[in-house]
């Protein structure tokens, strides 16, 4: 109606506040997660709990990091995770899990969200790293293929506030569709092969 009003409108499409509103509902996201794996973790994943993920992720002792940095980097790559380095007590899947909610909720404040964003992220994927049986849902996937892009997507800003005018990436944009495309198209495939749908 604006534009039918007063004209075209000159200025560039920007995507200041659907990407103001993302951010804070991906901290959300992430902090429920976060939260929920916080209070189960122990029962779940623990060193006592129904699937541990000590089997999985063998720590890296500080020694040899330092003697091998290019079997360390390796390892890392292999199996990126936080718990590489810590091990997999349960000390450091509860650390990990509330140093996951303070990024959840940093995030949420829109304090530095390339930083908030990739802590959040890094942490969640040493969760799904281990590969246990309460981490393969679809769900835990997603999560992880839309933090690594909320880190590209992320505005330089310290502090909370509006976000500054910018331009969209059409790289970045069509990543996002492409992931829409991907889970609404494999979401279809997998019901189209089920006899119950």
């Amino acid at each position: 109606l604006h534009t039918a009003l007063s004209g075209r409108d000159e200025e560039p499409a920007t995507c200041v506040a659907p990407r103001w509103l993302f951010y804070r509902l991906l901290g959300v996201v992430f902090a429920c997660a976060f939260g929920s794996l916080w209070r189960q973790a122990d029962g779940l994943i623990g060193s006592e709990g129904i699937a541990p993920i000590a089997n999985a992720f063998a720590p890296i002792p500080l020694t040899q990091a330092q003697a091998d940095p290019a079997g360390a980097a390796m390892r890392l790559l292999t199996f990126p995770s936080v718990f590489l380095f810590t091990g997999a007590g349960d000390g450091a899947i509860q650390g990990a899990a509330i140093a996951g909610l303070v990024a959840s909720l940093l995030l949420m404040a829109g304090i530095l969200p390339p930083l908030t964003a990739f802590a959040a992220w890094f942490l969640y994927l040493s969760f799904v790293t281990a590969d246990g049986p309460f981490f393969r849902l679809e769900a835990d996937l997603l999560l992880v293929e839309v933090g690594f892009l909320a880190i590209l997507f992320a505005p330089w800003q310290a502090l909370p506030g509006p976000f500054k005018k910018s331009q969209p990436s059409p790289t970045l944009a069509f990543l996002f569709r492409l992931l829409l495309f991907r889970l609404v198209f494999a979401s279809g495939l997998a019901k189209a092969g089920a006899a119950m749908w």
